[in-house]
């Protein structure tokens, strides 16, 4: 078996946990889930309208390694639902978040609990006006989430794939920080199954590859302080935002685009980070509700 840990505070009771699992055997991944999979790598270079446009494709099928794929059950020990990186994956691959409660009775009882009163809700939804939304499961993820008898192929193979067809443009920013910050959110693309991913440095380098009009993208995926302004240099008319509301809540914008914008005739999006957040706690696309 395998753990991630993600307190938020509680220090105290994270060394208790930590310490119930490796006295009694368990995994803990102290990066994050990512560590399971194969690193993305570039592909084919796409063609560029200048030097300063830099562009490439990314591997988009998430393979195990080797030892991941020997793996049973997988599971996130937290003492609340978060926004942090680690809860994300765990939302985007099909991995239960648990309580630690869940590890410290079922040491106590010698057995693997059922997971289902040991839960933690997927998190706050802008959809249901900030209330919190529980996690759910289909039958078929239940099942193969049964800590008795799962693997974590078959966990992460019964995935929602919320981006699945979805081609997707990546600004990952000019500077060094910045596209280390996008790293995070280019694996969650991986994790949802967008069918093609493309990194570019800023939006000059977005609107080339549009000129191309070779692929009809779907997503230009900004940070969040850009998307007005790449809805604006862009031309579209339309995006699929997550904005601030009152009380630190969020709410949906979306306002209807032309047809064949930059020659994107199925509907070009700009998303930034809070979408693909809002997505994955709802279960389904933002834009789709």
């Amino acid at each position: 078996m395998a753990f991630v840990i993600s307190y938020k505070d509680d220090k105290r009771s994270r060394d208790q946990v930590t310490k119930l699992i490796l006295n009694n055997g368990g995994l803990i991944l102290s990066h994050g889930l990512d560590e399971l999979f194969e690193p993305s790598s570039p592909l084919v270079h796409s063609p560029s309208k200048s030097p300063s446009t830099s562009i490439n494709t990314t591997t988009h099928q998430l393979t195990l390694s080797s030892s991941a794929s020997k793996l049973g059950f997988t599971v996130l020990i937290a003492d609340a639902f978060s926004r942090k990186e680690k809860y994300l994956q765990a939302l985007a691959l099909n991995i239960p978040c648990l309580s630690g409660r869940w590890i410290m009775d079922s040491i106590a009882r010698s057995r693997l609990l059922p997971l289902d009163r040991y839960l933690l809700p997927a998190g706050e939804s802008a959809f249901l006006h900030g209330a919190v939304r529980s996690r759910t499961f289909s039958t078929a993820q239940l099942k193969a989430n049964d800590p008795l008898t799962a693997k974590l192929p078959d966990m992460v193979g019964q995935r929602t794939k919320l981006a699945r067809g979805k081609n997707v443009i990546v600004v990952t920013g000019v500077t060094k920080a910045a596209e280390d910050k996008r790293k995070a959110h280019l694996f969650l693309m991986r994790a949802i199954g967008a069918a093609r991913i493309e990194r570019v440095k800023d939006l000059n380098a977005a609107k080339d590859l549009l000129a191309l009009g070779k692929v009809d993208w779907d997503w230009i995926y900004v940070d969040d302080a850009s998307t007005t302004k790449a809805e604006r240099f862009l031309g579209l008319g339309a995006s699929a935002t997550i904005t601030e509301m009152p009380g630190r809540k969020r709410k949906r914008r979306l306002t209807e685009e032309p047809e064949g914008v930059l020659g994107c005739g199925r509907g070009l999006r700009v998303v930034n980070d809070e979408f693909v957040v809002q997505s994955l706690i709802l279960g389904s696309l933002a834009e789709d509700v």
